[in-house]
């Protein structure tokens, strides 16, 4: 055979297999139009089949409770079948708010959070009730609203209602699911709603505010219309002791007949005696009362503008310890934060590292930082410097390393090697919703 022939037979099988691709592409085409799934049958895994099997059955209403949304107290109905978003539910169900009966209040005497000689009536709130007595709208009031399906399709959510308060919901039948299935009967439900109490913590623990960019110091609050902040800054000459205490790791040490840890997080609710440890360490710069977000009921976030306060422009290591106005608890709400322009970034491999640094404000590379390798006592095992790219090479990585930081002039960056190296907690992450196809894009370098 020779090279021509060879290449006119070649051309010959490439068009046949074509044509065997086409061929087979139309009559899978005509078997999907003729309704022939078995294969796409074959390939559903049983978890979905199940699903799908469970969402076709009638729909029934579960109960009633009491649950948030977006950070507002909110009554919400639970039913069997998935709802359509985009559907009105309005017509089909009404809320009733009830004077309060005697049986409805109580006496408390209060608990940590709440005055100990407070004594006024309070609401008892209680699971929904479909007794005859706590479903009678007689003397109700309407309330005017719109009903909203959640994330979750089988919940129902009517928002803004008010806490330690008696709402009675009627639903009347015809309520459809997504499939098309309706309700039956008329159903009520009597319920109390809870007390929505005080709350005041900052929105995340422990971070990096970027110099010049960033809105200021999170706080999370809820019916708290101001906080005290006391800042504390961490002396220069005591970091290492600072890191080996919050980040090294926690180390049993004895005193005289005690025993107990000398780590402490630093991050939520720390109590005064572990605060107080930290005094040879840091000095108090700036204490300061602070209005927040005045949504009643409602969680909020205020922003403290920590750069534009003249006691806290210098580059450094911060505690915030926050606290409520005229209350004197045991624990107070702590974070630690410090206010750079040093991003640092770090990759690490089977033996070696890479650390990068970055301008937070221009994402431009910096040459010339200092990244250092420490143990949980502050030492210092290992020390480069990052090039014209902003890459600092490390061949070998201590092993016993406990933090990277990087440092130039005043400003540093810090990573904890025993943190998740992408923390997520603080967001509402749940995954992918099943789905019967998922579509995975991708292409070429």
């Amino acid at each position: 055979m020779n090279r021509l022939t060879g290449i006119k037979l070649g051309a010959a099988l490439a068009v046949l297999a074509v044509a065997i691709i086409v061929v087979l592409g139309i009559a899978l085409g005509q078997n999907l139009r003729s309704g022939d799934t078995s294969r796409a049958k074959e390939a559903t895994s049983p978890e979905l089949e199940a699903f799908e099997e469970a969402s076709a059955g009638p729909i029934d209403l579960v109960d009633l409770n009491n649950r948030d949304l977006d950070g507002s107290p909110a009554l919400a109905l639970t039913f069997t079948q998935p709802l359509d978003a985009r559907a009105s539910y309005d017509e089909f169900i009404q809320v009733f708010e009830m004077p309060l009966r005697s049986q409805d209040k109580k006496t408390s005497r209060g608990n940590e959070y709440e005055d100990e000689d407070d004594s006024r009536p309070r609401v008892q709130a209680t699971v929904a009730s479909t007794e005859p007595a706590d479903v009678d709208i007689e003397g109700g009031t309407l309330v005017k609203g719109s009903w909203v399906v959640g994330e979750n399709p089988r919940l129902l959510f009517f928002p803004h209602i008010k806490p330690e308060t008696r709402y009675v919901v009627r639903v009347s039948p015809g309520v459809p699911s997504r499939g098309g299935q309706k309700t039956g009967a008329e159903s009520r439900y009597g319920i109390l709603t809870a007390a929505v109490s005080p709350a005041y913590y900052f929105a995340s623990k422990g971070m990096v505010l970027p110099a010049r960019q960033n809105g200021g110091l999170p706080v999370v609050t809820v019916n708290v219309p101001e906080v005290d902040i006391q800042f504390l800054k961490v002396k220069p000459e005591q970091l290492s002791r600072f890191l080996d205490r919050v980040l090294g790791g926690n180390k049993a040490e004895e005193d005289e007949e005690y025993y107990y840890y000398v780590s402490t997080s630093l991050k939520g609710a720390v109590n005064n005696w572990e605060l107080d440890r930290f005094h040879h360490l840091t000095e108090s710069v700036y204490t300061g009362r602070f209005l927040t977000e005045p949504k009643e009921n409602r969680r909020g976030v205020t922003f403290i503008p920590v750069e534009d306060i003249k006691e806290l422009s210098e580059p450094g290591i911060y505690i915030a310890v926050m606290s409520q106005p005229n209350r004197f608890r045991y624990d107070y709400q702590v974070t630690y934060f410090y206010t750079s322009n040093l991003g640092l970034h770090t990759r690490l491999f089977e033996k070696g590292a890479d650390a990068y640094v970055s301008a937070l404000d221009k994402g431009t590379a910096i040459a010339g930082v200092e990244v250092s390798w420490l143990d949980q006592h502050g030492k210092i095992l290992l020390q480069g410097k990052t090039d014209k790219d902003g890459r600092a090479h490390f061949a070998e990585r201590p092993e016993n390393a406990k933090i990277i930081m990087a440092r130039q002039d005043k400003q540093v960056s810090l990573i904890a090697l025993r943190e998740p190296a992408l923390d997520l907690s603080e967001y509402d992450i749940g995954g992918f919703p099943g789905r019967a196809v998922s579509l995975f894009a991708y292409s070429g370098r």
